[in-house]
């Protein structure tokens, strides 16, 4: 096999572009599906999901869209909105914001060393 096929073969399959949202603040009987709704008015939703444990929620989720201008429109209309319809006498502000990307162990750790300080 000559160096361009094997480039080809043992090269990685495209990554697919994800532009999720991280949500937090929202009131605890918000579930993915009125998530998913309440931002559909920005965009094409591909998933919308509602962290939870022993089956309450976090009060945070994730929105994830299918293109980047529907992201950035979607944040900076939420961010800030207030779901007073859930519990009147509640009145929370959503914050909604890029997605962190984890980072791998590698990167961790060179992360790590150069804080270290020798004396």
């Amino acid at each position: 096999m000559n160096r361009k096929a094997m480039q080809k073969s043992s090269s990685k399959p495209p990554q697919k572009k994800d532009f999720s949202l991280y949500v937090q603040n929202m009131p605890y009987s918000l579930g993915s599906e009125e998530l998913g709704a309440l931002f559909s008015a920005f965009g094409e939703v591909t998933s919308a999901t509602v962290i939870t444990k022993k089956r309450r929620s976090m009060g945070y989720g994730f929105v994830t869209y299918s293109s980047l201008d529907d992201a950035v429109i979607a944040t900076s209309v939420m961010n800030g909105y207030i779901l007073s319809h859930f519990l009147p006498y509640l009145k929370r502000a959503l914050k909604v914001k890029k997605k962190k990307k984890k980072e791998t162990k590698r990167k961790e750790k060179k992360r790590k060393e150069k804080r270290k300080v020798y004396f």
